[in-house]
């Protein structure tokens, strides 16, 4: 058998099938290119690993001049906690993939890995999938200020009862959203599915958007540990390095209202933490923790030091656990502290407390001395020993 001719006489059709598989390849870059939904138009505008954040946010607004989309990430996370304790009512958050991966070399991997459905290029101006559950008994973290709870319905009904009645003169072009006229909006929002509004609730309409419909591309990602108010936020500070908090749940005060459209909406220092954690942000923990021990006082302390939250993170609980030990004489501590003591004892403490207790008893303790050695007259229970030869104090 001639291996040479074989190999010659089966090499063409292989290198005309190259040729036509790059032609094809042209063809459908060229027709996606037109459709504006190219793969290309989602790499990376710059290296983010060796560029500041700041010269990835001008290159992202740079090529968003061109006509590329400025977001091309949508994120669905709950925003409320029903009665029963299940979380609900899945919002979306826009964002910029450069930009989170500058914040955290996670989203390298997870938009990068082929396995995972968030590297899926879909429409992410569709609605939210009415085969996903909108509803979850699985959220990780009971005690998650930033979600909304349903107490909060009736507060609700009131703002929608007055947006509709200023809409007596709108066209309701979608059959769920409503509001003003487009034309007298200030700033666009998204609805519960995603899709552009104006900042009273009218879905936005142009003649191009009725003849053509979207063809933004982009991932999609479902949020199951992270509420909305918190996802907000982090992308946000992707975005401008900036963070507003919301007071402690311990302190009992209101957030304070977002004024104008130059004020980041605030969010728990806690559930941020949290979510720095998980994606590795040191920056953000940073921040975060700062924000956490500013707000502690004798009247919070020993509920954030015994908290689910502070038994998670033991950096934080030893930082509490010193401004504790600190504030040790405080009345209101010293009032306090039986209570905790006794529900210690009935098993309602997370399991990290008896750690708590035990450096507290061990720090009243007094420090042992050696023998023949002479008490402070004032009566401290530390010693320094003097060197008679070299003179040196230790």
């Amino acid at each position: 058998m001639d291996h040479g001719r074989e190999d010659a006489e089966s090499s063409t059709p292989r290198h005309t099938a190259t040729k036509k598989g790059k032609k094809e390849k042209k063809r459908l870059k060229r027709s996606n290119r037109e459709q504006g939904d190219t793969p290309d138009e989602l790499e990376p505008v710059l290296p983010v690993a060796s560029t500041s954040r700041e010269d990835v946010l001008r290159a992202a607004l740079l090529a968003s001049a061109s006509g590329r989309f400025f977001e091309d990430v949508k994120f669905h996370a709950f925003s409320r906690r029903g009665r029963d304790g299940s979380v609900t009512t899945p919002l979306p958050v826009l964002a910029n993939t450069s930009l989170l991966r500058k914040a955290s070399s996670y989203f390298d991997y997870l938009f990068a890995n082929a396995g995972f459905a968030e590297s899926a290029l879909v429409d992410i101006d569709a609605p939210y999938p009415s085969e996903r559950p909108k509803v979850s008994t699985d959220y990780d973290y009971d005690s998650d200020s930033d979600l909304e709870e349903d107490g909060d319905d009736e507060d609700d009904a009131v703002v929608d009862f007055r947006a509709q009645s200023n809409s007596e003169d709108t066209t309701d072009t979608s059959g769920e959203c409503s509001g003003r006229e487009p034309k007298q909006a200030v700033g666009h929002e998204l609805d519960d599915q995603g899709r552009a509004c104006n900042g009273n609730g009218a879905q936005d309409a142009s003649p191009s958007s009725e003849v053509r419909p979207s063809r933004r591309r982009g991932r999609v990602v479902f949020l199951d540990g992270v509420a909305h108010k918190t996802w907000k936020a982090f992308v946000l500070y992707a975005y401008l390095g900036d963070v507003s908090f919301a007071p402690l749940r311990s302190e009992g005060k209101a957030s304070p209202p977002v004024v104008g459209i130059q004020q980041t909406p605030p969010c728990s220092p806690k559930s941020l933490y949290r979510l720095a954690e998980r994606y590795d942000v040191e920056s953000l923990k940073a921040l975060c923790r700062q924000e956490i021990m500013k707000r502690l006082h004798p009247h919070n302390i020993l509920q954030e030091v015994f908290s689910t939250f502070s038994s998670l993170y033991p950096a934080i609980q030893d930082l509490e656990l010193e401004y504790l030990q600190h504030h040790i004489n405080e009345q209101v501590i010293k009032d306090t502290l039986p209570v905790w003591i006794a529900a210690l004892a009935r098993g309602q403490l997370p399991a990290s407390s008896e750690r708590v207790i035990s450096a507290l008893i061990l720090s009243r303790l007094p420090v042992a001395v050696k023998p023949n050695t002479k008490s402070c007259p004032n009566g401290c229970t530390t010693s320094t020993y003097y060197c008679q030869s070299c003179g040196m104090t230790f």
